[in-house]
């Protein structure tokens, strides 16, 4: 799809010589497309690293909202947002979502290990 490449460039220019501009498409894609998962994915990927959690937050929950089969890994970003937050009931709740669809044994231990950190701060 046209938005596809679009959104591949976005992130080209994010992670490489212009990040604002490739923000800029992304949130341009958004506008356009308000039912686009991956365009919010990459967004909430991008708030994460810049240490925005309350729009990472926001972008991920309309990820699980339009497509969470599509982004499995949201649960697990939704969990460790929540977790950034101290909302830890959450987190919980979106990291036990996450490990029930997750297959990979160094996956599992790793949200195990999570898991029970968080439940040990309870």
């Amino acid at each position: 799809t046209p938005s596809k490449a679009r959104i591949m460039e976005a992130v080209a220019l994010v992670q490489g010589q212009d990040p604002m501009r490739g923000i800029m498409m992304l949130r341009e894609i958004v506008k356009e497309e308000p039912d686009n998962a991956e365009a919010h994915w990459q967004l909430g990927l991008f708030a994460v690293q810049s240490g925005q959690m309350d729009k990472a937050l926001e972008r991920f929950r309309k990820v699980r909202e339009l497509d969470a089969a599509g982004f499995p890994d949201v649960w697990f970003y939704l969990g460790r947002t929540y977790e950034s937050m101290d909302s830890t009931d959450q987190a919980i709740a979106c990291l036990l979502e996450y490990r029930k669809m997750v297959q990979d044994t160094a996956i599992t231990k790793e949200v195990d290990r999570i898991l029970k950190e968080l439940k040990d701060k309870q």
